[in-house]
């Protein structure tokens, strides 16, 4: 049987923050999971293999990794067999609620995308959500719209998250205009646009698909027998 192509999606910046104008979406598209780990180990300074695990105690991320970190993670991603779908939210200077159906739209409507291109895709997603309850109610949300269901996942279970993490950090400076460091996988995109907040709230609302009142405590479909993988729940 083969092997699933797998979609680590990760963002940068916050839905309800009014100060950060935009918030950047990224699926990070993947055949081969075990080359998107070997970015990881090799990406620590002068190229040793180091693991972007801690750093002063904290996890490395976009937001605290030196900019020499930040451009080897690139270009070692570059030189994979990867492809990137992102998405800029521009939110016009509002704070939008980050409720499990607002950060819901602005996932489906990257990973429609990415759909598109691979519709047997796995979905791995950052833990975006604290309680169990936010992320039920998030994947009954998903799955009405995209009928897939994420799984959630922390770089402690797979590191590879980390990649779309530097990816979306990426994405976002460059939207608004601090740095050019999505040239670097810019041959690796598939997919980018910007699209308003306003817009997909209306393009949800012209399609009708909304969530039913009592859908937050439904059973949700067996993972996979073949993925391998148990849920962050």
């Amino acid at each position: 049987m083969s092997v699933p192509v797998i979609a680590y999606v990760d963002e940068s910046g916050r839905l309800a923050d009014p100060n950060a104008r935009h918030v950047a979406l990224v699926a990070v598209v993947a055949p081969h999971t075990r080359e998107m780990r070997k970015v990881i180990r090799r990406a620590g300074r002068s190229g040793k293999p180091v693991r972007l695990k801690r750093r002063g105690g904290q996890e490395v991320k976009w937001w605290n990794a030196t900019e020499g970190v930040r451009r080897r993670v690139l270009q070692l991603l570059a030189r994979k067999e990867v492809q990137i779908f992102w998405l800029v939210v521009d939110k016009e200077g509002e704070g939008v609620p980050d409720t499990p159906e607002n950060y819901g739209l602005m996932f489906c409507e990257l990973v429609s995308e990415c759909l598109a291109y691979y519709p047997a895709l796995e979905v791995k997603v950052d833990v975006h959500f604290a309680t169990r309850e936010q992320r039920e109610k998030f994947d009954q949300f998903v799955m009405l719209r995209l009928g897939i269901r994420p799984f959630h996942i922390d770089s402690q279970q797979e590191a590879v998250i980390q990649i779309a993490d530097f990816v979306a950090g990426a994405v976002r400076e460059h939207a608004e205009g601090k740095s050019q460091f999505l040239e670097i996988v810019q041959p690796k995109v598939v997919m980018g646009k910007t699209v308003k907040w306003r817009e997909i709230k209306r393009k949800d609302r012209d399609t009708g698909r909304r969530l039913p009142e009592n859908s937050g405590g439904g059973l949700l479909p067996a993972v996979p027998p073949w993925s391998g993988f148990t849920p962050y729940l």
